[in-house]
């Protein structure tokens, strides 16, 4: 018997289940030394907004390692909608006194759904037929900046990097954040 069975067998898959896997056992802080948050990102991985969570899994001096999750339900609009999932790991150190540079990347889940049937006055529901499952990777690079103790805001320059996007490798894409840290 393997001892990957438990995986799903798509590569894919695979990669998203090791980086969450990883995103959610890394970190050798105690407990009161973690830096939890929660922002709201228009642009960025998720290619249209996300709320997204995020944890301080390792710093030294003015550097820290954040790891963050979130979750994108995409635009309801005539064809379809796409509800994604970012998974994202950056580097972040201060430059100047209330200001940081962050440098990172990650993958984000995406499930394209269609809809096919149109509405069913019977049901009273539309109906979804086509479903597709991909995955792409993204890098970031960027600036954050703290507004009060607890506040911050950021930009950001996010390529993708899709298999075929329009017939481009990278798709030129940005970020601002607003978030809260507990």
């Amino acid at each position: 018997m393997n001892i990957l069975s438990f995986l799903p067998p798509n590569k894919k898959c695979r990669q998203l289940c090791f980086l969450l896997l990883l995103l959610l056992g890394c970190g050798g802080q105690s407990f009161a030394q973690r830096a939890n948050g929660v922002y709201l990102e228009v642009g960025g991985a998720a290619g249209h907004y996300s709320l997204n969570y995020e944890r301080v899994l390792s710093w030294y001096g003015d550097s820290r390692l954040y790891g963050s999750v979130g979750f994108s339900p995409g635009l309801l609009n005539d064809p379809g909608f796409s509800p994604r999932i970012p998974v994202q790991f950056r580097f972040c150190i201060s430059a100047v006194k209330g200001t940081d540079i962050e440098i990172g990347g990650g993958i984000t889940a995406a499930w394209f759904i269609s809809r096919q049937g149109g509405y069913s006055s019977h049901t009273g529901f539309y109906s979804f037929e086509k479903r597709e499952f991909n995955t792409f990777w993204s890098g970031r690079i960027g600036v954050r900046h703290v507004l009060s103790s607890r506040a911050y805001l950021g930009c950001y320059y996010v390529p993708v990097f899709e298999e075929v996007y329009e017939g481009k490798p990278v798709k030129h894409w940005g970020a601002v954040t607003i978030g809260f840290q507990f």
